[in-house]
This record gives structure tokens, sequence and C-alpha cells, in this order.
């Protein structure tokens, strides 16, 4: 544009005597090209100083032009945004608005080249914010004839500078010679930003340019619909017609825009208004073969029958076109009360779903089956069944099995009675659960009475989960959400300390698996916290004393619901009381009192979700004829489901109505939704997956047979799996996370890297001269103990993801083995470790490179990282990760157990001094930086990272939010809670806003000043001051927590 050229800095001896030698040369004139290129080139680089002492020295024209462009010097200062420049230009110059060959002011280049403080700082002299260019640009150029400054902020998408130049109230309204507005600009060209800021500045939504379209129909027509509802949103009329007489319901119907579509047909927006050429929305879609906008049209009460300008209805336009599902669906909505019927099934009722689960967590031989028995059985058999049972249940034999090897049942039952009482919970039930097992009931016998509890009462789908640890590695399919009621069963028989650590261990696996959500409650507890019930089980065999109610009571539970409640009662919504019971009496009072718990909770589960529908009770129907079709493999790809409820239920359900109902069975445990790997999968049949799949392939037997590589081809697997096609059946272990396609030579095979024996390669932890490593460690707070283990397999195959993005570019290879992964990719590469300790494990991810291939080995190792904090991420949304730096020195010097720096020894160093922080090994005795602990040494990505200090507190976790919250909100005896923060972050005045109170007093009141503190100060809300605002304070605890739990440093984007 123009160019960026730069004289020395006059403040150098020599730049002065140039500048000097240039003016008093008589040859110089002031109108000589040398002159003027040299003011130019001036203004247009950093040289103030020349540019000064030339004004000042000689009498000239500021204002003279170059004979091409016709432009002053102003313009070229203001192009290339050089404040000083400008700034002394604008005390030379009496016209700051002078037009170049093209109109364009200096105010004009600024807006258009991006540069704000130009624009701000030519405002406040006096130029003209509205200035319009006249002359016509030449041919096969932008078109910016009439443009304003806003005008050409917004074409070129500068949303600084857009928000500046309204600021400054600029003319949001103004037209160009098209009759563009400036949100005509940026419409057309989806920029969401922009446009958000023209309509919090009140721009006029509805004005259409001299084609007749208003943004909102260039929005359409480009398809950005994103930018279409926030016009909508905003209060822009989808009913004006275009010059060809068209609305935005015909121009959604035409380029199949299903969002828009919904949302006019929401706003009761007209659907059968013709075009000028005399055709419908509806012939447009039928047309085009948008079938989504079809449904959305015929629920809407388009004329289905309606014909064209030319006699022609939707449904034969269609045909003509080739849309054969679009013109069978028109027809059979051509019968009006068949259409009607269709639509009144989509309607929701006032009713709740029928059936919610009951999840059912605990170690092996702690009696989950026998508990789901006897809620299955009805009143009078209970009394057959007990009798049948004996008083003293089922005898418990236990093993722990080796991996490949057989132990007779005497040896096995020898070496539990040794370690009976281990706290490793590792040995098993002899006739343990495979998987999970799933059951659809009706609880009978309430209160004493047989009462058959039917509807919303009665129903539940009970989810027994394996206490095998082999089986953890995918229950986060399954416990994903807090819209059921979980228990946790322990046996009453078993020492106190291994009762409250089995019980712990599976709140702990729960609130890992959990997502928290907002808005927080008190203490940081998520809005719809979990419900849990402990129940104790073997009280026959414990010898509970029963007060006179007939409760058995047991002090030890009293001890460990009393530490339970003290960990987890401000995560959970626990029960406070533990349930004691004879897991085999169907008739006792404590299987009454778990009923009655269960019927009062399943309202509360209730709360907050969609109602029922006949759309849903037809699709509950028509999942048993959809199994029957697929007894082997009753699973079906989403598109495909989709489809057989349209053919099979309703042809008018839309993917929004399915989408629910398929939520809505999911949460009633008639079907199982995953992401696939290509596809989306519908499991018809949860028990099939969890005991038949599940429960087989990753069950104790079949991992002592398994290939010890845990490769598979696909007719390997294909004699594994015989009653299924092995290439469906690999599908849908991918989708869960067991298992990737690896392509090998001219036959693919599929990792299962849970099967995986192979020992560790000699190369991992070695360090080649001239080689520079560089490493992390990631684990959990102390209190969330091992649980890095269970999910290490889906890591190795992330692992193998990574490794197959760089196939095509480089020479890669991967190598797995038993808790670890390495990749290579030329001389580079990076391992994942996993580390296990007593109570604890974690994870290594290292880098190693030629110390010339910084970059290489840098891009490597973050991808890395990226990818394990990813899965870590959505397999266990509720832990919150420490973020520990391995010495560079130790990895080079390749020791087994290296140094590292804690999240906080990191955190408290940038606080400090920053990116030039650096630490002393305590060993060693000397200092490592950052640019070697982080990046290989590579000190330009120093300077491209955003450090912890100034990482906004937007971006603060959830989980580390809820640990903040759970400090502040709880009241401090020397007031420095909640309170306190609120005055050190100038909230003082919005502190009886912030205060909950009695309108709600279960919110978070650190939370909610957070979130204040955010939303008034976007720039200077920052970590780092929070930091220091919680240091002050005296509240260490705050500050560990919060260094803990945030990463050192994220990529700016």
């Amino acid at each position: 544009m123009f160019p960026a050229l730069r004289l020395p800095s006059a403040r150098s001896d020599s730049a002065e005597r140039v500048a000097s030698r240039l003016v008093l040369d008589p040859d110089f004139s002031e109108d000589s090209s040398c002159f003027q290129s040299l003011w130019r080139r001036s203004s247009s680089g950093d040289s103030v100083d020349i540019i000064e002492f030339v004004a000042r020295t000689r009498s000239f024209d500021s204002s003279a032009r170059d004979q091409m462009r016709q432009q002053t010097s102003l313009h070229a200062a203001s192009a290339n945004g050089n404040v000083e420049a400008v700034a002394i230009l604008c005390e030379e110059m009496e016209n700051l608005d002078p037009e170049d060959g093209k109109g364009n002011t200096p105010l004009i280049w600024a807006s258009r080249a991006g540069h704000s403080k130009v624009v701000r700082l030519l405002a406040s002299r006096g130029a003209d914010v509205n200035h319009q260019n006249k002359v016509p640009p030449a041919p096969f150029t932008d078109k910016m004839h009439g443009a304003s400054p806003l005008h050409a902020a917004c074409r070129y998408g500068l949303v600084h500078v857009v928000g500046c130049l309204c600021d400054l109230r600029a003319d949001v309204d103004v037209q160009d010679e098209d009759g563009d507005t400036p949100l005509h600009s940026a419409a057309v060209r989806g920029d969401m930003s922009v446009v958000g800021i023209l309509v919090k500045n009140k721009a006029l939504l509805d004005i259409p340019d001299k084609q007749g379209y208003t943004p909102l129909h260039l929005a359409l027509r480009r398809q950005y619909s994103k930018v279409a509802l926030l016009l909508l949103e905003a209060g822009a009329n989808p009913e004006i017609p275009d010059a060809m007489g068209e609305t935005a319901m015909h121009i959604a119907s035409r380029e199949g825009l299903e969002t828009i579509a919904q949302t006019l047909c929401a706003f009761n927006c007209p659907v059968d208004q013709p075009n000028k050429n005399g055709n419908y929305p509806l012939h447009l879609a039928a047309k085009f073969g948008h079938i989504e906008i079809i449904r959305r049209l015929c629920l809407h009460g388009c004329d289905v029958q309606q014909k064209n300008r030319t006699g022609i209805t939707a449904e034969v336009t269609a045909y003509a076109h080739g849309h054969k599902k679009i013109g069978e669906l028109l027809g059979r909505l051509s019968n009006e009360s068949i259409r009607l019927d269709y639509i009144a099934q989509l309607v929701s009722e006032s009713k709740s779903i029928p059936r919610v689960k009951l999840k059912l967590f605990g170690h092996s031989g702690v009696g989950k089956t026998t508990l789901i028995n006897t809620l299955k059985t009805g009143y009078f058999s209970g009394f057959f069944r007990r009798s049948r049972s004996g008083s003293g249940g089922q005898s418990l034999n236990f093993f722990r099995p080796g991996i490949g090897e057989k132990e007779g049942s005497m040896e096995m039952h020898a070496r539990a009675l040794k370690k009976q009482e281990s706290l490793t919970f590792d040995y098993y039930h002899e006739a343990y659960t495979r998987g999970i097992d799933v059951h659809q009931v009706g609880l009978s016998v309430l209160a004493g009475r047989p009462v058959s509890l039917s509807g919303a009462a009665g129903d539940w789908s009970l989810w027994e989960f394996s206490g095998v640890e082999t089986y953890y590695l995918v229950y986060d399919h399954f416990i994903g959400n807090t819209c059921c009621i979980n228990a946790i069963i322990f046996r009453l028989t078993d020492p106190l300390r291994v009762q409250l650590q089995q019980v712990q261990f599976w709140l702990r696996f729960l609130k890992s698996r959990l997502p928290p959500a907002e808005p927080l409650g008190h203490c940081g507890k998520s809005y719809r916290p979990a419900k849990i019930i402990l129940i104790g089980t073997h009280v026959d065999t414990a010898h509970c004393q029963k007060n006179q109610q007939g409760e058995y009571l047991d002090p030890s539970v009293d001890e460990l619901m009393s530490q339970v409640l003290r960990g987890f009662g401000r995560v959970f919504d626990i029960h406070p009381k533990a349930i004691l019971l004879d897991a085999n009496a169907s008739h006792a009072h404590a299987i009454k009192d778990l009923k009655l718990y269960m019927t009062g909770n399943k309202a509360k589960v209730l709360q907050g979700l969609p109602r029922s529908s006949m759309f849903l009770e037809a699709c509950t129907e028509a999942l048993g004829e959809l199994r029957k079709r697929s007894p082997h493999f009753p699973v079906l790809k989403w598109r495909e489901f989709l489809d057989a409820i349209n053919e099979d239920v309703n042809p008018l359900a839309g993917i929004e109505h399915i989408m629910q109902a398929t939520q809505q069975l999911q949460l009633m445990g008639e079907v199982v939704y995953l992401v696939g790997p290509t596809e989306d999968l519908v499991v018809l049949s949860p028990r099939w997956l969890g005991d038949s799949i599940i429960g087989r392939l990753l069950s104790l037997r079949f991992h002592g047979k398994a290939h010890v590589t845990g490769s598979y081809s696909l007719d390997d697997f294909q004699m594994t799996f015989s009653h299924a096609e092995a290439f469906d059946m690999l599908q849908l272990l991918q989708a869960i996370g067991l298992c990737i396609q690896v392509e090998s030579g001219d036959e693919d095979e599929y990792e299962f890297p849970c099967f995986n024996l192979m020992e560790a390669p000699e190369d991992v932890g070695k360090n080649p001269t001239g080689y520079k490593a560089c490493g992390f460690r990631f684990l959990a707070s102390l209190d969330a103990g091992p649980f890095l283990v269970h999910i290490f397999p889906r890591l190795q195959i992330g692992m193998r993801r990574v490794c197959q993005q760089y196939a095509t570019t480089d020479e890669s290879d991967l190598a797995h083995w038993c808790h670890g992964s390495k990749i290579y990719l030329g001389d580079s590469a990076c391992a994942l470790t996993l580390v296990k300790g007593e109570n604890f494990d974690c994870i290594e991810v290292v880098g190693r490179g030629p110390s010339g291939d910084a970059e290489k080995n840098l891009e490597l190792l973050q991808t890395v990282v990226q990818m394990a904090l990813e899965v870590i991420g959505d397999t266990c949304p509720g832990v919150s990760l420490q973020w520990h730096v391995l010495s560079t020195a130790d990895l080079r010097d390749e020791l087994w157990i290296p140094r590292a720096y804690t999240s906080e020894e990191i955190g408290q160093g940038l606080l400090n001094k920053g990116p030039k922080a650096t630490y002393i090994h305590p060993e060693h005795k000397f200092p490592e930086d950052v640019a070697d602990l982080f990046f290989f040494g590579d000190l330009q990505m120093v300077e491209k990272v955003i450090w912890l200090p100034d990482q906004e507190a937007s971006t603060m976790h959830i989980t580390t939010k809820q640990a903040l919250c759970n400090l502040l909100d709880t009241p401090d005896p020397q007031g420095k809670d909640w309170c306190l923060l609120a005055v050190k972050l100038g909230l003082r005045e919005s502190m009886s806003k912030l205060d909950c109170g009695s309108d709600n007093p279960a919110a978070s009141r650190s939370s909610r000043i957070l979130e204040e503190w955010i939303r008034l100060n976007p720039n200077e809300a920052k970590i780092g001051a929070l930091i220091r605002h919680l240091g002050d304070m005296g509240r260490e605890d705050a500050v560990k927590s919060l260094l803990s739990t945030t990463p050192p440093y994220i990529t700016s984007s």
C-alpha cells in the first residue's frame, strides 16, 4: 500500500548530519521529487526526529502531493500508523481532510489500514470521521466510492477500528453510492464481531441497498447463519422482500439454512408467500432437496398442495429434480388429517419422562447384584427368595488373577484369605458382574403394602457397574450426567478403614467423571449436583442391632458418614443417612426406605428436563421392532436412526425432535448415544453393549488370552466376535475408546492399548549427545487418588492419532508398551508414560530432539501435551490437573525420576519475574530458565505465549473456580473471605447486589464477585491480579489453589 521505508534515527549524530545536508543542499528544493520522497518516506517510518527537523528547518508546503496518487505526507503517515509523525503533521497542516486521487482522506486510510490510534488522533484534531470518498474506482478494484472511514474498517473486518469510530460517534447508517451501510459491508462478509459492535451502537437493521437487499438478505445469501441470527435477535425484519420479492424465508428455504428456518417459524413468519417468480418457500426447498426445511415448513402449517405460477405442486417439483424422499414425504403429508396427527404427536405434554436410572457402584462382592435382584422381586415372591437364599447370603470367594495366568479355586481362595483386608481392592468375587448389567423394572411394595408403583413413581432403569478395574476404562460414557440417582454399596463386614476407602474411591471416581455446571452454588457446588446414597450390606453377618423403628444401627457407619459428608458434602447431594440392609430381604424395612428415597428424589431429578410426548412414547415402542431387526448387532448409525424414526414413527420429526427424544431415551436407559470416529452411533440395547460386548471384551478371562501386542487384524477379530461383522463391531469399539484403526501394509490393523503387555524400548529415557529434552508431569490433587491408570489406554489411542497427523508429512513411527507410548518424528521424539505411586498416579510427557531443531521438537511436544489435556478433560471433566515442569538438567542426565518444579514454584516465579523467571535446582544449585524448561531454549516462543499472571480471569477452569469458591464462601473468623475480596477488587458499591441473600442463598458469592469483576474490568481482570489481591488478604490457601491448578501458560489465539 505505502512503502514503510525508514531513515536512521535523528537522535544519532550521523542521522542529523544527513538531514542537515539534504536540507541545505542548494539543489534540494521544496518542489523537487527528492524532497517530497524524503518527506513521505520519513512519514511512513519511525524517524520522527528527521520529520520534525525538516519541518522546522525550512518553510515549505506540507500539503504537497505526489503526482501519481495525489497523496500528501499525512496520507502516508496515517496509512502506515506513524502516530508521532501524524501528530507533527497535524500541527503543520490546516486541512486534515485532504483528498487523494480517489477522494480518500488520511482518516479513511488509517481506518482501512487498521490504525486505531491514528484514527483517534486525527479525530481529536478535527478530522471528519464521516467523510466519504467521491471518485469512482478504477475497473477491477474494490468498490470504495462513497465510502466513509467506517465503511472501510467494516470492509476489512477491523474490529478495533470499528469500535473506535463508533466511540467517536461516526454515523453508523451512512450509505455509499450503492446504498450499502457499514452493516451491509460487515454482514456480506459474515463478520460476527463487527456486526455485533454496529448492532450495539444502534445501527438501523432494515435499510435496503439499491438492489433492495437488507443486511439480513446479504447474510443469508452468503449462508452466514450466525450473523443472520444475530440480526434477527436484534430486531431485523425478516418479512421485508428484496427486489425479487423474496423474504428471509425464501432465502433460507433455497439455501437449506435449517436453523434460520426454525427461527423464522418460531417468529411466526409467513410460509405461503410467493416470490416474483411465483415460487413458494416449499417449492424452493423441494427443488434444492432440503428435506429438513420441508419438515419445518409443514410443521408450521404451509399448504402442501399449493401450486406455483405454472401450476406445479412442491411434490411434483421434488420428483422433477430427483428428490424422491422429499416427494414421498410430501405425498404422505397430502392428507390433512394425517398431517395434523403427526404434528400433535410432537407437542410436549405436561407429564415427565416415565423412567430414570439408578446406578449402583461398589467393589466386587459387596452385594450389588443381590440388591438388584431383591429390588426386582415382588412382595410375595420375596419370601420364597429369602428362604432359598438363607440367612447368610452368598458365600464369598475372592481371587486376584494374574494376567494370562490361571489359578485353581483353592489357591485363589487361600490367597484371598491371606490378604482379605488388603486396601488395594484388586481381589474379585468369583461371580463378578461382567461390565455393566442393565435392567428395566417397575418397583413394587411400598410402606408394607403390595402396591404397584407404575408410571412416574415406580419405573426405573437399574445399572450395575462392575467393581473389576478393567472395566473402569469406559465408564465415563455411561456416567457423564447427573439426571439419575447414584448408589454406592459397601460391605459392613469389612473393617471401617476398608469401607471408608472404598466409598471415597467411588465418590472420587464420580467426581472426576461428572462435569461441573454453572452457576456454582455455595462453596462451589455444581448447579445440578449428583444425588448420592450410601448403602451398607450384610447386616445379618455383621450382627447389627435394630432400633425401635426397625432400622439397623452401626456406630462405625456414623463415623463413615461424618467423614464422607465433610469431604464430599460440598460436591454432591448426599443423603445424610446410610441405609443398612440385608440385600436378600425384599420385605425388610430398609428396602422400603430405599424405595421411598428413590421415589422422593425421582421428581427432583426430573425437574428441568424436557417433558414427555406422544412422540417419545412412539419412539420407545418402535425400539422393540428395531432391536428385532438386528438381534446380533443392535446398533444404528445416526443417519440410519433418523431415517428409521421418520419412516416408522413420524415423517415430520426433524433432527431436533429426534435428538431430544434420543436424549430422553438415553436418560431412561433405553439407548446409548456414542460419538463415533466417522459417524455417531445409537446403541439400541444398552444391556447388550454393557454385558455382551464390554463385559466380555474387558473381562479378566479375555485379558488373559488377548494378544500381548494389543493388535488385531480384521480376520483375527472376526474369529473372536463371530456373531457380527467385525468391521461394524470395531467401529463401535472405536466409539467407546477401546481401539483405533492403524494402516499396516496391505491390511489394516486395530490397536487395543488396554491389552498391550510389551516391555518399554531401551531408548525411552535416553538423551543422545547434542539433544535437548523438555518435559512435564501432570497429576491431580493429592486427594484425587489414582485415576489416570484407568484411562491411560485412551491416552495411548490419542498418541496414535497424533502419529497419524504427521504420517503424510514426515517419517513417523509409534511404539506402544504397557503404560507408555513414544512417537518418533525424524530425529525428534516424544514419550508419554504413566507413573504409579502408592496412592496417586501421574503422566509424564517428555520431548527430545537435536538442539538445532527446537521448533520441530516443540511442535511435537505441544501437540502431545494438548492431546493429553483434551483426553483427560473429555474423560475426567471434574478433575483439576497440576502442571509440574521437569528439570531439563535431570532429563539430560537421564535420571530415572527427574526433579519436577511444582505448579506453585513455577507460578510464583512467573508472578515475581514473569518470563525472565529462573528456578534453582535443589541439588545442583544452578538456575534453569523458562525458555529451557518449556520451549527447548526457544526465546521467541517465550514472547508468543500468555503467561500465568497475564491470563484473563475469564479463562479460569471451572474446577479451579470451584476450589476457590469452596475456600472463600466459607465465613472467615477474621473476615478474610468473599466480602473482603469484593472490597479488594473495587466492588464495594456492588456488594449489596452481589450478596445473594434471601433471593438465592444457595448461590456462590465468590463466583458472583469474580463474574462482576470480569464484567466491569475485562482488561484488568487477570489471574496475576487476582492472586496478588488474595495474597494481600492473607489467603495463602487460595493463592496456593490458584497457582496449583492454573496452567503456567496458554497459547495466544
